[in-house]
């Protein structure tokens, strides 16, 4: 399992190591930071046929990723991996701070 976001490069790694690995490389999670078309070496990938076949998905947040590979016809993580994703996430969103309004907070 690879996970990596579209800012850089990542993208473009995921997508080389199952052309090189496919039997290696179970999943590429790629966190969108950014709208997909803006990720480097989207359209070089896209325009491949096989694509589609591909064990790439992109996803809003960790916690989406973590539902996705628990949801797989044969699970990369078991319930309790899921949960500890979660914890985690909220964990980190309460840590945020410099929120311009409770509503902002509650919309995020």
């Amino acid at each position: 399992v690879f996970l990596g976001d579209n800012g850089q490069g990542d993208y473009m790694v995921g997508n080389w190591m199952y052309e090189q690995f496919p039997d290696s490389v179970e999943q590429v999670f790629i966190h969108q930071v950014q709208e997909a078309h803006l990720t480097p070496f989207y359209d070089a990938y896209n325009a491949k046929a096989l694509i589609a076949k591909r064990p790439l998905t992109f996803v809003q947040d960790w916690v989406t990723a973590a539902v996705s590979a628990l949801r797989r016809p044969v699970p990369l993580i078991k319930p309790e991996g899921l949960k500890r994703v979660v914890e985690a996430a909220e964990k980190d969103f309460n840590e945020i701070v410099g929120w311009t309004s409770d509503e902002q907070k509650a919309t995020e």
